[in-house]
C-alpha cells in the first residue's frame, strides 16, 4: 500500500475533490491505480498473496477517502449536493476492488470485508447528504442532552463534516466554538467521553506517506 500512495499521493490525496468532487473526481486516480495494480499483480503469482495485497490496498484507499472527506484542507469545500458524486465514487471503488465475475462471485475483496472496512466512509456519506441545519441540530442534541446520546461514530462525523463547510449555518456554528476546535479536532464533548477520533487511522496513513 505504501508503494501505491507514493505513486498516487498527488491525485488521490492532495488533489482529489479540489476544489469540489465535480472538478476532480475519483475516476482520475482510479485509472492510475488500475495501471499500477496490473504491474504489481504480475509480480505476485500466488492467489492468496495477491488477494491479501488487494485487500490491503483497498483498505488504504478507503482511509485516503476518509482523509479527504473528513480532514480536507481549506482548498476543498463540501456541500450536501456533493454527497451524490462522492457516493458514486465510493460505489466505483468498491466495485473495482470487489471485481465480481458474471456469476457475481468476488474475484477481489470479499463483500464482508468491504462492509467492515467502509463503515466510517458509509456513515460519512450518509451524513454529508444532510443540510448543515440538520447537522447542527444533531450536534446540539448531543451537547445539551448527553444522557440521550450514545456518543457513537455519527456524533464524531457530524463534528468533522460541519468543520469542512462554509455555508452561513456552518459558519455561525463554528463561530461559537473554542478556537482550538476550529483546527479540525474532535469536539471536547466527545474527547471527554474517551472516544477515539475517527481520523486516528487516517492520520497514521498520512504519516506513512
Amino acid at each position: 500500500a505504501k508503494v501505491i500512495f507514493q505513486q498516487l499521493r498527488s491525485s488521490l490525496l492532495l488533489n482529489l475533490y479540489v476544489p469540489t468532487p465535480a472538478d476532480a473526481p475519483l475516476t482520475h486516480p482510479m485509472r492510475e491505480l488500475d495501471a499500477l495494480l496490473g504491474t504489481i499483480f504480475h509480480a505476485v503469482p500466488h492467489d492468496a498473496a495477491r488477494r491479501q495485497l488487494v485487500t490491503a490496498i483497498f483498505e488504504a484507499c478507503v482511509k485516503a477517502l476518509e482523509v479527504v472527506l473528513l480532514d480536507g484542507t481549506v482548498r476543498r469545500e463540501f456541500r450536501p449536493i456533493d454527497a451524490e458524486l462522492a457516493n458514486a465514487d465510493f460505489d466505483l471503488l468498491c466495485d473495482f476492488f470487489h471485481a465480481a465475475d458474471k456469476t457475481g462471485r468476488a474475484q477481489g475483496v470479499q463483500s464482508h470485508v468491504i462492509e467492515r472496512v467502509t463503515q466510517v466512509l458509509r456513515s460519512t456519506l450518509l451524513l454529508m447528504r444532510e443540510e448543515s441545519e440538520e447537522l447542527v441540530q444533531r450536534w446540539e442534541l448531543a451537547r445539551t442532552h448527553p444522557e440521550n446520546c450514545t456518543f457513537d461514530l455519527s456524533v464524531q462525523l457530524v463534528d468533522k463534516i460541519l468543520l469542512r463547510r462554509n455555508d452561513e449555518c456552518a459558519k455561525l456554528w463554528k463561530s461559537k466554538l473554542p478556537k482550538s476546535h476550529g483546527h479540525g479536532q474532535p469536539s471536547t464533548l466527545i474527547l471527554a467521553r474517551g472516544a477515539r477520533s475517527v481520523t486516528d487511522d487516517s492520520n497514521e496513513l498520512l504519516e506513512m506517506i
